[in-house]
């Protein structure tokens, strides 16, 4: 886990797999506001793309699917 905090007292706590790829992000805004993001990783692409992003934003959840290699769908 990697954590870091900017001057404004925004904190972003990344969490990273084995493999080490990104599988988490949580950010907690210096009003208390906290977004959450979990991701799917395409392990087949050499970058090691997301296929899906799952936002959690306070008590809402949002799923961003996205395909960054053909572009043809971004759903939000």
């Amino acid at each position: 886990m990697a954590e870091g905090t900017n001057w404004k007292g925004d904190t972003s706590a990344y969490t990273y797999n084995g493999l080490g790829l990104r599988v988490n992000n949580t950010h907690i805004t210096h009003a208390g506001k906290v977004y959450a993001r979990d991701y799917v990783t395409d392990y087949t692409s050499f970058e090691n793309d997301d296929l899906m992003v799952f936002v959690h934003e306070m008590d809402q959840f949002i799923l961003n699917i996205l395909f960054q290699r053909n572009q043809n769908l971004h759903c939000q």
